[in-house]
């Protein structure tokens, strides 16, 4: 089951720490993070948050898994994909 993380570089109440671990653990699993936006980053940026969401869906309607974090290599921390602004 694919599995992609979408998580608002600011966001304070689950820090970026988390996602980057979670990612690292699953594999095949893929981490975008959505610039400028906290917990909610749905709302606090919704273009960039529906177009990170569109491209993971749009992922596994093709049949592809998304790809692993990059930068991740064994138990290393992960450099989380970025979406850009």
């Amino acid at each position: 089951m694919p599995v992609h993380f979408l998580h608002g570089e600011l966001d304070t109440e689950v820090p970026l720490s988390i996602p980057r671990e979670c990612a690292a653990l699953i594999p095949g699993a893929a981490l975008t993070v959505v610039e400028d936006a906290g917990h909610m980053s749905q709302q606090d940026q919704p273009d960039h948050f529906n177009a990170a969401l569109r491209a993971a869906l749009h992922g596994t309607e093709n049949g592809h898994a998304p790809g692993p974090v990059s930068g991740r290599t064994g138990h290393g921390e992960p450099t989380p994909d970025s979406f850009p602004s």
